[in-house]
């Protein structure tokens, strides 16, 4: 292959590629496993996008609010039926 002979070819196509994807477990974002953060929240090691959510998730634990923060996480995941649309009156 002609482009076997120059490495750095290899190298841009590793930077392009298509890489593992995770779920933030603060903020739900999916970010490069490459850029993951860990925490140890609750005594469980969770993983988190940035810095942000491991600070935040931190100071959850340290000012008590764990089971306010976990009903709240919870809640925001339970899908919520569509909202009903009403046609409008076409003048």
């Amino acid at each position: 292959m002609f482009f076997a002979r120059f490495p750095f070819v290899a190298q841009i196509t590793r930077l392009f590629a298509p890489s593992e994807r995770l779920v933030c477990y603060h903020c739900d974002e999916r970010y490069r496993k490459s850029k993951n953060v860990d925490v140890v929240f609750q005594g469980v090691r969770r993983q988190v996008c940035c810095h942000g959510c491991a600070a935040v998730l931190q100071t959850i634990e340290q000012q008590g609010l764990v089971q306010d923060y976990l009903q709240t996480k919870q809640s925001n995941h339970v899908i919520a039926p569509a909202p009903t649309i009403y046609p409008t009156a076409v003048d």
